[in-house]
């Protein structure tokens, strides 16, 4: 688990030693940077998902191509090494957003009588077996899975939004 710490606080009290200060710094730099470029690619990926979703406009071809997106993806993150995990990160969340988007899409476009059961009930299953991931999984998958648990989040919430405003009506 990572912790927010005052190393000179540490240092003065006499609990580390100039060496351990570093090798904690050192640590923390890396992990602060791997959360910068994974969140920067995180944005990029939705914004790519949004694209390749509206460029094949074809349920088939966006279902297709998200669970290629989405095996690659998974497969790097369990195979891979660690240089590498980053793509598995990028393909994963890739593929789970052109399934989430191109559903919903589908959902509202041509299915608009079941669509709100259909998110809910979706969004909702995507959320628990990403939180099922995040929690248990291995730590080089949490940040997808982490991401996938908000998709399933916002889609859940879409349907649930949906469904609110068509009783409202």
């Amino acid at each position: 688990m990572t912790h927010v710490v005052d190393i000179e606080g540490l240092r003065a009290d006499g609990w580390l030693d100039e060496r351990q200060a570093r090798e904690i710094v050192r640590r923390s730099r890396a992990a602060m940077v791997g959360l910068a470029i994974n969140s920067v690619l995180i944005a990029g990926i939705l914004l790519a998902t949004t694209g390749l979703v509206f460029w094949l406009s074809d349920a088939l071809a966006v279902a297709v191509a998200g669970s290629a997106f989405l095996a690659v993806g998974l497969f790097f993150l369990s195979k891979a090494k660690p240089d590498f995990r980053m793509f598995g990160n990028a393909a994963s969340v890739l593929g789970a957003g052109m399934l989430l988007g191109g559903l919903a899409i589908e959902m509202m476009r041509a299915h608009v009588e079941l669509a709100d059961p259909v998110l809910i009930v979706t969004g909702a299953a995507v959320a628990g077996l990403s939180a099922l991931g995040v929690h248990k999984g291995p730590p080089n998958a949490r940040f997808g899975a982490g991401t996938i648990l908000l998709m399933g989040v916002a889609l859940h919430l879409y349907g649930l939004g949906n469904a609110m405003a068509g009783l409202s009506a």
